[in-house]
Order: structure tokens, then sequence, then C-alpha cells
């Protein structure tokens, strides 16, 4: 069933009130500049659609600047229609293999691209082709308990869906390739797999019916289960339908809207919905047995689009933006067992209409933000979890005139793991208050947040893309979109490790067909565990350039610009004018100044555009835009 999206940008925060849940009632809400709403016609992308192979006109990528060092590169820039896929391994030592969706502009050669980085040693050259003889896409790189490594992604065989599994032994070099077997008509695609069992052998496969082939058992689209106990040589379960999953209370499901976790022979196995409920399945052998929890009841049941629904007869949400908006999951989200075993559900949080009963669509408010966490120790509760980074402390979420949605909410794209001592570590994408191109459009940023108390509390949000980590000569990517991250399973002592998209449009051009192809990065970073715990924020403390009274005159400037700000103690202060990419051109520093309006004649000599000017005080910094004559 093709679903049209209309683009409402009311931006929202906090926490609905359900009718079953004791949710914790936070909010925080600002009124961005205006925004027009557009309408998107969203379908799942498979990777098969045509592409018409456009070339940038000029170079728009850090790649083609010379400025990056990343460990993949694609042009292919959709890495999940959904929840985030496992992508990364982390053996311990340095040791690391990754992988992502891989393709260059004709999309004829995509499949699954893979690097990996030996113990003391780096990653491998930027893979230039697929692992795959066929063209596949949306991967997962999981690793069983002897070593070997597998890639699980879809194919299409004259018009047929099917998975294909790429098996790699541990230290060899070469792939050997299979079909995963299926009987359903046309085939199944956008697998999510995890290795679970008491040996760490038996591969566990979640995967969607195609939604635009015929029904599969009365639903445009079906999630099915699949199972091998021996590493992929035979499959003893194959598209089944989980228990209620089926045409009595779901009309359909979507593709990458579902997770996998396991812990030995235990599996959870969650379906985030959009207009269908969200609910767990969760195994103790090893999948031979299911009991399903609903996590959210969505108050309509077998809504289809235009159907119509009373508002009167939804729960009371103080939250939502109009009567008619109903609370749901952005379908970005995560599954994940806890140091004592106990399972754990982060969503992105989204609210959804469909009041115009004429066309063919329903309405979402990309303008969300914020994540739900639900535990099974208190199965009927659902937790606000608050993502956001308030950069500037002003208690106000401060947007320009735009900002790129991935028809998912401003935060989203989770991604956890759990330490040997049991602090729990979420990466995910947000948009970001101090990141803002040419048209005053903000990008989005990496962060992780992390708890040491089973996700009672959770630290500040930690900027992954942060100077400490990136600089020109190995990936500066101050300046640009930062999307589809995720953690590698296994956490170090010291460092976790994690992997993400980065490109300079805020868009996808798999998603918006007026967009070039360009280069887009899979960038790696390590990360200090510590740093996450001390810096909350990291080490760019940004605050709001009114506070101090910041300006620039005359802004248009030619030759020189008076720079003025205000300081309520004796401070240290520096000056920097960077490019709209971050790229710094000039910095002075002021040295230690007194109290009281200070004001400084910053001379330019660059040419005409817009630039940046920081102004650092203390270590804390307030930035505002100069556009040069």
């Amino acid at each position: 069933m093709k679903k049209l999206f209309t683009l409402a940008l009311g931006v929202l925060f906090g926490a609905a009130a359900f009718a079953q849940s004791d949710a914790l009632a936070t909010k925080r809400m600002y009124n961005p500049a205006a925004q027009k709403s557009a309408v998107f016609n969203k379908k799942n992308s498979t990777g098969f659609e045509k592409s018409d192979g456009k070339t940038p006109e000029v170079p728009l990528s850090a790649w083609a600047r010379g400025l990056a060092k990343p460990i993949g590169i694609t042009e292919y820039d959709l890495q999940t229609n959904g929840t985030q896929k496992p992508r990364i391994l982390n053996y311990g030592g340095g040791e690391i293999s990754a992988a992502y969706t891989y393709g260059t502009k004709d999309f004829a050669n995509r499949g699954s691209g893979y690097n990996r980085k030996a113990a003391g040693g780096t990653f491998g050259a930027v893979p230039t082709k697929r692992v795959e003889s066929v063209r596949t896409g949306f991967p997962s790189l999981i690793v069983d308990g002897d070593g070997t490594e597998y890639l699980i992604a879809h194919t299409n065989n004259a018009g047929v869906f099917q998975m294909i599994m790429s098996k790699k032994a541990k230290g060899a070099t070469t792939w050997t390739q299979s079909t995963i077997p299926s009987n359903v008509p046309g085939g199944s695609l956008w697998g999510y797999a995890a290795i679970g069992g008491t040996n760490k052998k038996t591969i566990h496969l979640v995967t969607n019916t195609d939604p635009t082939a015929a029904p599969y058992k009365g639903m445009e689209g079906a999630m099915l289960y699949h199972r091998s106990k021996d590493g992929g040589t035979t499959w003893d379960t194959k598209d089944i339908q989980l228990p209620g999953l089926d045409s009595t209370r779901y009309t359909s499901t979507a593709g990458d809207n579902y997770a996998i976790a396991t812990s030995g022979d235990n599996i959870a196995v969650v379906y985030f919905g959009s207009w269908e409920n969200t609910e767990m399945w969760f195994s103790s052998n090893n999948g031979d047995t299911w009991k399903r929890t609903t996590i959210y009841k969505f108050p309509l049941d077998l809504y289809k689009t235009n159907d119509g629904y009373d508002s009167s007869t939804l729960p009371a949400d103080p939250d939502a933006p109009t009567v008619d908006d109903i609370f749901t999951t952005d379908q970005s989200g995560s599954v994940f067992f806890d140091k004592n075993g106990k399972v754990h559900v982060i969503f992105g949080r989204m609210y959804v209409s469909d009041t115009d009963l004429t066309d063919q669509g329903t309405t979402f408010r990309p303008g969300t933000a914020d994540f739900i966490h639900w535990d099974e120790t208190a199965p009927t509760k659902l937790n606000y979890l608050e993502a956001w980074p308030d950069l500037n402390k002003n208690d106000s979420l401060d947007i320009g005139t735009g900002f790129g949605t991935y028809y998912h909410s401003m935060t989203c794209f989770p991604s956890v793991a759990v330490g040997d001592n049991g602090t729990i570590y979420m990466t995910y994408s947000s948009v970001s208050e101090d990141i803002l191109n040419a048209n005053d459009e903000n990008y989005r940023r990496i962060y992780i947040i992390a708890s040491k108390d089973n996700g009672k509390t959770w630290s500040k949000p930690y900027p992954v893309n942060n100077p400490k980590y990136f600089s020109q000569d190995d990936f500066e990517i101050e300046f640009a979109e930062c999307t589809f991250p995720t953690l590698a399973p296994k956490v170090d002592a010291n460092k976790l490790h994690l992997i993400y998209q980065v490109d300079y449009t805020q868009e996808l051009f798999v998603q918006i067909t007026t967009l070039t192809a360009e280069d887009n990065f899979i960038a790696y970073a390590d990360i200090d565990i510590a740093d996450i715990f001390a810096a909350g924020v990291g080490s760019k403390d940004v605050i709001a350039a009114e506070s101090v009274k910041f300006q620039l005159s005359p802004n248009p400037a030619q030759g020189q610009v008076q720079v003025a700000y205000d300081l309520t103690t004796n401070s240290d202060v520096n000056i920097t004018l960077t490019d709209i990419l971050g790229k710094n051109i000039q910095k002075v520093n002021l040295g230690n100044q007194n109290t009281g309006r200070q004001t400084y004649s910053l001379p330019i000599n660059v040419a005409s555009g817009l630039y940046l000017v920081q102004l650092n005080i203390n270590g804390k910094i307030a930035t505002q835009k100069l556009m040069v004559k």
C-alpha cells in the first residue's frame, strides 16, 4: 500500500499521556521560524528503483576537496528505511570490521561495502566494489562464536526478492555466497539479522514481504521470521509470521521497521508501528516458541488511509499538536538486553493524523523530538528520554528555516551497546542548534548518551563529531549532515566504537529526486568513555550570542568588522573567523580581558560570501554569521 505523507513542521517535545502507561510528563517546546508544509510520497526504498545517474555540476563533497579519510564512500545515501542494522563489530585490541550499503550514482553496482581494521593497524583502502556477485542492498553484519562473519542483504532475481548471505571464516579474505530459501511467491527483503544460541551459531533473521506485490496472507507487506541453527548451512525455520502478527491485527508491516536482540537462547524481536501497534515477541528457547507483549497500543485498530476517525475518542494527550494528532513511533528504534538479561526498547517519538479523507496519504510531524524508553521490569510504563541537546542552555530549541526529516523525528536512528559493567550507551542522530548552512537550515550531528542505572537517568548528549576527535588530517565534519550511526555491540573498558554516514546535504538523493548524487562517507570513530560523562556536551560548550550581547557591525562588512560583547568576569577571549564549512581562516587571541563591554576591530581579507565569527570566552563559544561584501 503506497503511503503519501504530508510534512507538518510543528515542533514538539515531551511525553504523551498514554491510556495504558504512566509516562513521565516533561515538555519543551519552541516556535520555529515559518516553515512550509510539503507533500512527500513516502515509500521504503528497496534499492532496485531506477536512478537517473545525474552527475554533480560541482564537487559537493569533502572527499572531492581532499579533507577526509573515510572507511567507505557511497553515492547511494540511504543506509536504512527505519531501524539501524548491525554494521560494526569490535573484536577488542583495536580489531574492527564494518559494513554499509555501497553504490555509485547509477546504483547498478550497489551492494555491501566492507572494510576491516587489524589489531594495531589501520582500516584498508576505501572499497570500490561490493562484496556480492549480484546487486544487493541494506546489509546486516554479524559474527558467530567461531569468528565467522556474515553479510546478509537482499537482491532481486527476475522480479522476486531474495535474501543473499555472504560468509567469511575467521582469518579468511574471501566470501562464499548463498541464497536463503523462502517459499513466499514474491520473496522477502529488508533483512535484520542477529546471532544467538548458547553456541553462538544460530542466525535469527527478520524480513518483510514486498508491499507492492500481491498481499501475503491478507497483508500488504508482512514481517517474517527465519532461523538457521548451523551458521546458514540449513534453514529449519523460514517465512514464519510471529504469533499475532497477522491480518487479524495488522493491515501491513513496513520494511526496516523492526529490530532483534539476542542473549544466548533468549531472543527479542520488536516491530515499531506507525499506524499500528508497537510490539515485542520474546523467545527463551532460541526461537522455538514466542510470547507477544504490546509495548504501545495504537488507539485505532486495523486503520487504513482515509478510513477516518473520531478525534473525541482518542486518548487524552496534552502534548498532541492538534486534537486530530495521534502519538506513535517514528519507526526508528532499538531493542537490547541489559546486564541482568532484561529487555529494553527505545524508539523515536512521532505524531500522525489523517484529516483529509480525499487524498491517498496521512500527515506526520517531523518536528517531534526525543525518545521513549520501555523495559520489561515495568511493562505498562513508557518513560520519556530527553535527548535533544539544548546547546545554548536557554531552555529553547533554536532552529533556522528547516532541517532534513528522513521521515523520522528530529532525534532518530538510535543504536545501543551495553558494557560489561552494565552501562548502557546509545548513539543517535539529532538536528543540532549550532550547525547551519548558508540558507539557515540546521544540520544533524551524531550524539551519545549513557546510563549507569539501567535507563533511569542518562548523561547529557555528547557530540561525536567533535574537534577533539577530528581534524583536517583525519576527518573534518564540523559542518556536515551526520546520520545513520551504529555502535559496535562490544564495549571496550575505555572506548566505544561506531560508524555513521556523513555528507553536506540535509536530505537524501535516494528520496529526493531533484538532488544530485554525491559522495557520502562512512566515518569511523572511537570515543573515550570518560569524555561522555565528564564533558556532557563535549569540549565545545556553546552559549547564546545574545547572552553576552555578541554583535557584529557592520554586517554585511568589507575590510573589517567591529566585534562587540559583554564580559561578566575577567575572561580569556579569542575570536575565530571560519568559512561556512567550519574551516578556520583567521584566529585572534585577545588574552585575558576585564569585566564589561569589549570591542575589537577584526580585519577580514576574504572573498565575498557567508562566514562565521566564533567568540570564545573561557572555552564557551558563541557564534554569529557574517556576510562579507
